[in-house]
């Protein structure tokens, strides 16, 4: 059974070669080339035009060169060149060049440039990522301390920390006659609640800590009338007021730097205290130390507000180092990394505060983590459109409805995550049966022909197999889709093979093929991520440049079976976006009231809640 098979299959590429044979395959006559030196293929290009410049090894007075379809002078040492008029709004633009003697072609060269703007693999596409917290989510959260700023008395007010040290008690003519130096002791400080306000101003933003249940123990160190003994201290609630700004930080941009701006202020309420050891209830000496005890709330205001105010080696004060932690949640490298297997870095260029709500602003570079399969391209830059970074209100851009936090990413920022993903093998692909309307069938050269009948000179029983090969990533071209999509993509410089499969691998015909895709957007809120939905047109705008042609298939008939060999694509392009991941603060969950476009960026809106609301 084995040897039958095995004969049959030689038999098949037997007679493939001989049809090939009788359709002008090369024999053993080197015939003439023609390559194209400049530029490279996959150039973007931000003109108008290019000059196309190549060479060949036909004689000049038997061969004539034409640059896309327009002849071109051949110089005597086989040299030729030409200036192509590009289409900016195409994006992918292909350049066929054939050499033709008398007989007509009998070569061809063919190459593809981007026309815009580009990003080099590795480089930051600026301004791509926005990340929108309205003052709204501040209040209907009812943050809760914890999660927004970890604020521990014992750390602000440390065992051994000196709140005061100075003269209590003055005699005649206001020498001091009773010093003492008071210190935090054990237990540490705590208290039983602690609440937040935030309040969003141009350039800071305010913020109102309320504690309450305060408790704390000191120990009076005195000297001269006032003798050494601990005391107990409590309050009712203690209020303090400071103004933040929030920048990049200046050695590594993917965290924020608080500032605060303004010394914090402190008033404590119903401060009461106890002495608990040593002599200052003693009589005479307690009564001095009585004399005295209303200038404890003062003491502890001031040593309160003194800790506050006080910077660390870092430069950032207590309230501030426990904002700088707490923002640390909003991390966007992280969640995109591990989702898209990619490297990924996203500096904050800017972090913006106005009375609405506060604006992180980031620039963004995706590079691919992969082990590349063989064939991949190697891409030296991603397309990226001019975009203006956008601009936030209150309400959502097109429904006009209320929204806590909002996430935007520019067609740039897409376009890199594209470009890492065909170099990790999007695309690529090899195909042995096709669905032409009634359901998969076995790639044979007999149903090949039914789409393209320059097919119908080989024998209808052969095997074939579509090779795909991408050579350019797709791209993001800031449009709306063919449909009214929230997005357009463009596929350019597709290579599609159809081979013999049956080991002879006689390649029939090549040609880079591109076409338009539209992609809807929706939001899953199981896994907080994007998710898209590509949508091929009603009627596909399709190209095909053809690069190797045996059985004389036209470019008219090769577009009849590109639709049934895009539509293969869908699932893996739509693959290659999924699980694009919204960064949150802490575990607020983002419940979607608005997908919608933002300029050139997608953008998504919605309210937060959670867990961390009900604090």
């Amino acid at each position: 059974m084995n040897a039958r098979k095995t004969m049959r299959s030689e038999g098949l590429a037997l007679a493939g070669a001989l049809v090939l044979l009788s359709l002008g395959a090369p024999g053993c006559e080197e015939k003439a080339s023609i390559q194209i030196t400049s530029p490279s293929h996959g150039a973007f290009v931000n003109e108008d035009s290019i000059v196309v410049t190549g060479t060949t090894t036909a004689d000049p007075a038997l061969h004539t060169v034409k640059v896309n379809g327009a002849q071109t002078i051949l110089g005597p040492n086989g040299s030729w060149s030409a200036t192509v008029s590009l289409d900016r709004d195409a994006i992918f633009n292909n350049g066929l060049v054939t050499l033709e003697d008398a007989t007509g072609e009998t070569a061809r060269s063919s190459i593809a440039v981007l026309v815009g703007g580009s990003v080099l693999d590795g480089d930051l596409s600026p301004e791509a990522i926005a990340v929108r917290v309205n003052e709204s989510a501040f209040d209907s959260l009812g943050i809760a301390v914890e999660d927004i700023i970890d604020l521990d008395l014992g750390d602000v007010l440390p065992v051994g920390h000196v709140l005061i040290n100075d003269c209590f008690v003055r005699g005649l003519f206001g020498i001091c006659i009773g010093s003492a130096r008071v210190s935090i002791i054990n237990p540490p400080p705590t208290y039983d609640t602690f609440d937040i306000a935030f309040d969003s101003q141009a350039q800071q933003v305010a913020a109102s800590i309320d504690l309450t249940g305060i408790r704390a123990g000191v120990f009076i160190d005195g000297s001269g009338v006032v003798p050494n003994c601990t005391m107990n201290v409590w309050g009712a609630q203690a209020t303090v007021d400071t103004q933040l700004a929030l920048h990049p930080h200046a050695v590594d941009a993917t965290k924020i730097d608080v500032e605060q701006t303004s010394n914090a202020t402190i008033v404590l309420d119903d401060l009461q205290h106890q002495f608990t050891g040593g002599l200052c209830t003693a009589p005479i000496i307690g009564q001095i130390i009585q004399a005295f005890a209303p200038d404890i709330q003062q003491t502890a205001e001031e040593g309160t507000r003194n800790s506050l105010n006080t910077t660390d080696g870092a430069g950032n004060t207590p309230i501030a180092h426990a904002a700088e932690i707490a923002l640390a949640g909003l991390d966007i490298t992280g969640p995109l990394g591990s989702s898209l297997a990619a490297d990924v870095v996203a500096p904050f260029f800017e972090i913006a505060e106005d009375e609405g709500g506060l604006t992180f602003g980031s620039d963004v570079s995706l590079t691919a983590a992969c082990s590349p399969p063989t064939g991949a391209p190697d891409l030296v830059a991603s397309y990226s459109s001019p975009s203006a970074f956008p601009a936030f209100g209150p309400t959502t851009p097109d429904g006009g409805v209320e929204y806590d936090a909002g996430f935007c990413i520019s067609t740039a920022g897409f376009n890199q995550l594209l470009r890492a993903q065909t170099e990790c093998g999007l695309f690529q692909a090899s195909v042995t049966s096709l669905d032409l309307g009634g359901g998969p069938l076995p790639l044979t050269a007999g149903v090949v022909s039914a789409l393209l009948p320059s097919f119908g000179g080989l024998p209808p029983a052969l095997p074939l197999r579509i090779d795909l090969q991408p050579t350019l990533a797709p791209v993001f071209t800031g449009n709306p889709g063919p449909n009214g999509e929230m997005a357009e993509v463009r596929i350019g410089y597709l290579l599609v093979r159809i081979l013999a499969d049956d080991g002879s691998e006689l390649v029939f015909l090549e040609a880079a093929a591109g076409t338009t895709l539209g992609v809807d957007v929706d939001f899953d809120e199981a896994d907080n991520a994007l998710r898209f939905v590509v949508v091929p047109p009603a009627t596909p705008e399709i190209s095909a440049v053809v690069t190797s042609n045996l059985v004389g298939a036209s470019e008219t008939q090769l577009t009849a079976i590109l639709p049934a060999v895009f539509s293969l694509l869908l699932p893996s392009l739509q693959d290659s976006l999924q699980a694009f991941p919204v960064p949150s603060f802490t575990d607020f969950q983002l419940d979607v009231v608005e997908l919608a476009r933002s300029g050139e960026f997608l953008s998504i809106f919605g309210t937060l809640s959670g867990a961390a609301a009900s604090n």
